[in-house]
């Protein structure tokens, strides 16, 4: 915008080139003049009704986001999957217990072998069966496990029988492996009678992950 100075003498304005003058009041010293710049009036009007359209960034961003979620829910549904079925049950030790409870005499391992040939031919000193399970998972899982032991046995005079113990087990995973014990005993154990075969499974809801069995199962 173009300026102007007041001219003294003559009480008005000396205007510049593109500019526009309006009186001021009084004289020229006292008074003020106001003016305005004509070069850019054609700017200002072509601008003024300019309408510029946004590219619709905001509703692609958000399309964008959803598609990247998705995809992330799924690989780690997969990841997961794997994870449930990943693991083993090593080893399944079946020991008979005495009057007291006990599978040894001592905590040797010579000792109890032993003792569980004595209790094996000598079935009236027995009061129960224990299964020790040995078993491991790479990584905690979402859902707890279930060990599960299924028996098939002979009462004295009776059809066979068949009996499922099932418990509940918390899995911690790690590097390490860990035991769990199921026993049958009491009169729920006289009842079932002589065990002639038997299965352990290991599972993680409905996926199994662990199975050893005897021979005449």
């Amino acid at each position: 915008m173009g300026t102007s100075k007041p001219n003294c003498q003559t009480g008005g304005v000396r205007p510049d080139n593109n500019s526009i003058a309006a009186p001021g009041a009084g004289d020229g010293c006292r008074g003020y003049a106001v003016e305005w710049d004509t070069s850019h009036m054609d700017f200002f009007v072509e601008s003024k009704f300019q309408i510029v359209f946004a590219p619709a960034r905001p509703y692609l961003s958000c399309m964008r986001r959803s598609l990247t979620g998705l995809l992330v829910t799924s690989v780690l549904a997969v990841n997961l999957s794997a994870v449930a079925a990943s693991g083993s049950l090593l080893k399944v030790l079946p020991e008979f217990l005495d009057l007291k409870g006990r599978n040894s005499l001592s905590p040797s391992l010579y000792e109890r072998d032993v003792y569980q040939v004595t209790l094996r031919e000598h079935p009236e000193r027995r009061s129960g069966i224990r299964f020790y399970l040995q078993w491991k998972t790479k990584a905690p899982a979402w859902e707890s496990l279930q060990a599960r032991v299924e028996l098939r046995g002979v009462p004295e005079g009776k059809l066979p029988r068949r009996v499922v113990l099932e418990r509940p087990v918390p899995n911690p995973g790690g590097a390490f492996s860990h035991w769990t014990e199921i026993t049958l005993d009491g009169q729920e154990y006289k009842q079932f009678g002589t065990v002639t075969a038997w299965r352990v499974t290991l599972w993680q809801g409905q996926t199994l992950i662990g199975q050893q069995q005897s021979f005449l199962w």
